[in-house]
């Protein structure tokens, strides 16, 4: 039987539903968030009859083990995403601790196969604008935000069970773009966001974004396939974030007045933020790395998962 951590989020809600034509064990930490997910699940051709919800905290190992029992596939897609520096233990937590439970439950259960959706921000970096790729080197500098490095350090774990017998696979989606409960994917967020004012700020910055039904679809092709120990980008295109915006207001069919936010503008965001926190009006939230992220024009090679699968294509984004 297969299980899913992090079921009610983005990548899990769309993974439950394909795969519930057979029994499932979807984990879940907060009945608010279930009852969102099984709202959304009644508007799409899940078999929700095949669905075991179980109550868990993947940082409480004892509730995690009770879930394992006659399960023989893991797809581990819970997580937190957050770019604030005072996040930074919460991270830890919920990315790094929690997936070293996984991967230790998996290798007690003699789990068959595990599939771990990681991010791109856990990627290393390349020079002279070369596209980033799977076997980039990452270094821990200024520039790494609090979220990648616990992304980072959540793969090691992964690379760690590898090591000691666990077969399994790490996907490093890009920006992922769809639908989702209650409209909160960045897609659905950032087209609000454009429809709300009369005008939209944009950085210089760029990164690399995926349809979530390529996501969900390599995902069960890659846990169903003999393949194991390997780790795949997936990112069909390489925009700036002003491209980005440009295609979703065509998409939306609407004009506004776009307006760059500068370099020298955001770090003067981030030392008034500093001096916010010092004086205790506010928790930081700013970092050198997430300055980082929205001003460099990061590319991303998601041609690797091609060359084991010829036959696959990506979904147009827009």
């Amino acid at each position: 039987m297969i299980l899913i951590t992090g079921s009610t989020g983005f990548i899990g809600i769309n993974l439950l539903v394909k795969l519930s034509k057979n029994k499932v064990v979807a984990l879940y930490r907060s009945e608010e968030k279930k009852k969102d997910a099984q709202k959304f699940l009644e508007t799409t051709d899940s078999c929700i009859g095949n669905i075991i919800w179980k109550k868990s905290n993947t940082n409480n190992v004892a509730s995690l083990e009770d879930c394992f029992k006659d399960i023989t596939h893991v797809y581990h897609c819970s997580g937190l995403i957050s770019f604030s520096v005072s996040d930074k233990e919460k991270l830890n937590n919920n990315n790094t601790e929690s997936t070293k439970n996984i991967v230790n439950l998996c290798i007690d259960k003699k789990i068959q196969k595990l599939v771990y959706i990681s991010s791109i921000s856990a990627l290393g970096n390349e020079i002279n604008n070369r596209k980033i790729n799977e076997s980039s080197n990452y270094e821990y500098t200024k520039h790494v935000t609090p979220y990648s490095f616990s992304k980072y350090n959540s793969e090691i774990e992964v690379w760690r069970g590898i090591e000691e017998g666990l077969k399994a696979i790490i996907i490093n989606p890009g920006v992922v773009l769809g639908e989702s409960i209650k409209n909160d994917a960045p897609e659905v967020k950032l087209s609000k966001t454009i429809k709300k004012y009369p005008f939209c700020f944009f950085t210089r910055g760029g990164s690399g974004f995926v349809n979530i039904n390529d996501v969900i679809k390599l995902s069960i092709k890659l846990m169903e396939s003999p393949i194991y120990n390997e780790r795949f980008i997936l990112v069909a295109k390489n925009y700036s974030y002003l491209s980005l915006i440009k295609k979703l207001m065509k998409k939306l069919k609407i004009k506004k007045v776009l307006i760059p936010v500068e370099k020298q503008f955001i770090y003067c965001l981030y030392y008034l933020d500093f001096i916010f926190s010092l004086i205790g009006i506010k928790n930081r939230y700013m970092s050198i790395g997430l300055i980082y992220s929205l001003i460099d024009k990061k590319k991303y090679d998601g041609s690797k998962i091609i060359k084991f699968f010829p036959e696959f294509n990506y979904s147009k984004l827009f």
